[in-house]
């Protein structure tokens, strides 16, 4: 058979032709080819020219198929032959046609964003005016090939049918790029082809890791892939390509069934819960851990606790029974990554569009081949995400939002909301998650004297989509740097009091985390989170004094605005008059101040989550081990909210109810 692979695909279609009628088939077989027919002869309509486009071919089969007229149709040439060639053996049908026509390479498809250097910027627009007009997105994808993603990003698809690995060089691939030969890809993202390869992880494995940007811990993004067979290898290598696409372009870029996203875990519980059948189940489990942990304060050898663990083992071993005969997950972690937007697209584009026809694949979205129904597959949920950049901006009001109030209504810990919701609820009340992860730049080229803009400065997509603004600000590059005894000099960087512009010291310490701290800053100012303290201590009485008047006067109930004006008193008294009467130096107090506004510690979050990469569980715990330089966070409850600048009545009103009902102010 070595010389059927020399044949065009049309010759092959023309052998089938004529071996048919030698053919003896069952009619078992001619229904199971059927399924396979249109994607046969879609395979191989290009070669045919000016014949028949591939999108008319799919028209016509999918007539004849509503119509009901196999057999009519099977007597029509070419139809009639492909529809009955599943019978004859060694020639390539199916899938093996399709790698016949395409040089027997596998068909991955890759999905990327309008930043790929081969988008085709005129079909996106065509895309937006359709969707503008109310167009399903079905009827845009086959018109344009775009479509937007769980983040409203748009995207489309590289075609991987020429992806395979490169030939071995008697060296080790070092990079992306030199594990995989995939013209296409490294030409629409050329700058994924260096990404750094590191082939260490445990058989038919694969692994994408984000960069993480700081001055003292930095990591680039990495690719790891286990050993596997050259087909595995291809596809965990384009399943992990998929995440670092999606990460490149701001999308989401999967998930750990180790550590998954809380918000997506908590989504995950709720499914469980709803599912009729698992439901019940896992609700045992659930009651169970709760009655082992109640017991385990009492010791572990006790009566009680042992037939507790029984009881827990016993619901542990029915969920699994459950899941193997349903199908369906009952594990909350491993829902939560088969589920995650990230996952989903990168299993989709690595197992199951793998081996469509460029047309076939036109014709049919991508949220109808992917291998989770799109009403299931969690929406990017708030929180619980870390990356290279954590910057603080509101969530959208949903299901999430109002479980997190409700929580602290019901007098839940702002660092319980956050493990069931994922979301962070502010000293200051408002909602917040944390940005998407960015691969956050910045142009090192820019020297002191250089007047720029922050979008110029840093490269931060996800921030400027949520606030278009702020890339605007002005930025002015100094060279400062302040010193203090037994420290490493740092830069000083801070916010034009008069101006409000940066100015953002390029040298000593840490400036990449010292202009994520000032778009914090800004961030907060922008959005109506409390603010940092003010420059000086004058300022920052002043300021004290201005909060509790504006309190006074705003319309809010009379136990918060009582509560909150105590509070600021209790904040001049115990850092100011305090400080004056022990005689400490004005710096000193001025620094205590600021250390326990709300805006302050945001933006101390910030920057060392710059050093870290992530901030691991509730930001505001006073244990978080991402703390770096002997920084003590103050205690969520006794943070210092300020109004934002120049508040109205309602706006002062609204953050003394927010602050009362769910902030730092809860319980006063």
């Amino acid at each position: 058979m070595d010389e059927l692979a020399g044949l065009s695909p049309l010759d092959l279609l023309k052998l089938r032709m004529q071996l048919d009628a030698q053919a003896v088939r069952t009619p078992e077989q001619i229904a199971a080819n059927r399924a396979q027919t249109t994607n046969d002869l879609l395979s191989v309509t290009p070669v045919v020219g000016n014949a028949m486009s591939a999108e008319s071919a799919l028209a016509n089969f999918k007539d004849m198929i509503a119509a009901d007229s196999w057999k009519d149709a099977a007597k029509s040439g070419a139809w009639g032959a492909l529809d009955t060639v599943g019978a004859v053996t060694g020639l390539p049908f199916g899938k093996a046609a399709k790698a016949a026509a395409k040089g027997g390479s596998s068909r991955l498809n890759t999905f990327v964003g309008p930043e790929a250097k081969t988008a085709n910027k005129s079909a996106l627009q065509n895309a937006e005016a359709m969707r503008a007009q109310g167009a399903s997105p079905e009827s845009i994808w086959e018109r344009t090939g775009w479509g937007w993603d769980e983040r409203g990003l748009p995207y489309f698809e590289v075609d991987d049918s020429a992806a395979k690995l490169k030939a071995p060089t008697g060296t080790v691939p070092q990079t992306y790029g030199e594990l995989l030969d995939h013209p296409a890809l490294f030409a629409a993202r050329p700058d994924l082809a260096d990404i750094k390869l590191t082939q260490t992880g445990p058989a038919n494995s694969g692994r994408y890791q984000m960069p993480i940007g700081g001055q003292y811990f930095a990591r680039p993004a990495s690719i790891d892939i286990g050993p596997a067979s050259p087909g595995k290898t291809l596809e965990n290598a384009l399943h992990e390509g998929q995440h670092a696409a999606d990460f490149e372009r701001g999308g989401s870029f999967g998930a750990s069934v180790d550590w998954p996203n809380k918000a997506d875990r908590a989504a995950a519980i709720d499914q469980i819960l709803a599912d009729s059948v698992m439901g019940p189940v896992y609700r045992r489990v659930q009651d169970t851990t709760a009655a082992k942990e109640a017991l385990r304060a009492g010791g572990e050898n006790t009566p009680e606790f042992s037939a507790a663990r029984r009881e827990w083992f016993d619901a542990q071993a029915a969920l699994g029974k459950a899941e193997r005969e349903t199908g369906r997950l009952g594990n909350p972690s491993r829902l939560a990554y088969k589920n995650n937007p990230g996952e989903v697209r990168a299993r989709n584009t690595a197992e199951q569009r793998r081996a469509m026809p460029d047309a076939e694949r036109r014709g049919t979205a991508p949220w109808k081949t992917q291998d989770v129904r799109q009403d299931d597959v969690f929406a990017d949920a708030p929180g619980g995400s870390s990356g290279t950049s954590q910057v603080f901006v509101p969530v959208e009001e949903g299901k999430l939002t109002e479980r997190a109030r409700a929580m602290r209504e019901r007098g839940a810990p702002a660092g319980q909301v956050y493990d069931a919701t994922g979301i962070t609820v502010g000293p200051d009340g408002t909602m917040r998650r944390f940005l998407p992860n960015d691969k956050v730049d910045i142009d090192w080229s820019y020297q002191p004297g250089d007047v720029t803009t922050v979008g110029a400065l840093v490269n931060h997509p996800s921030l400027y989509r949520e606030i278009p603004d702020l890339q605007n600000r002005i930025v002015k590059v100094t060279d400062k740097v302040e010193q203090k005894p037994g420290q490493m000099p740092r830069g000083l960087s801070r916010t034009d009091p008069v101006t409000g512009d940066f100015e953002w010291s390029s040298v000593g310490g840490d400036p990449y985390a010292d202009i994520l701290k000032m778009m914090q800053y800004d961030v907060n100012d922008r959005v109506g989170f409390s603010p940092a303290g003010r420059h000086g201590l004058q300022n920052n009485i002043a300021a004290l004094n201005k909060a509790q008047l504006d309190a006074a006067r705003s319309g809010a109930s009379r136990d918060a605005r009582v509560a909150y004006t105590n509070e600021l008193e209790r904040h001049k008294d115990e850092v100011i008059n305090q400080g004056i009467a022990n005689r400490d130096r004005f710096p000193y107090m001025d620094r205590k101040i600021g250390e326990r506004t709300a805006g302050s510690t945001d933006s101390k979050i910030v920057r060392a989550s710059a050093h870290k990469g992530a901030v691991e569980g509730f930001p505001y715990s006073q244990g978080a081990p991402w703390i770096k330089g002997g920084w003590k966070m103050p205690a969520f409850d006794e943070m210092l909210v300020l109004p934002p600048t120049n508040a109205t009545q309602d706006d002062m009103a609204q953050l003394l109810e927010d602050w009362f009902r769910y902030g730092s102010g809860r319980g006063r």
